[in-house]
């Protein structure tokens, strides 16, 4: 993403949506990691 960013001119658009995407990503699966563990506890 860095590289995307700041290596290629007229790519800071590009670098942004990757950026944006990889938050998306990051936060899905936390949600998903979050709700799995939940369950977990009431199970046990």
């Amino acid at each position: 993403i860095y590289n995307t960013m700041y290596g290629t001119q007229g790519y800071q658009g590009v670098g942004q949506a990757k950026a944006v995407l990889f938050f998306i990503m990051v936060a899905l699966i936390s949600l998903i990691q979050n709700k799995a563990s939940r369950s977990k506890e009431v199970v046990d």
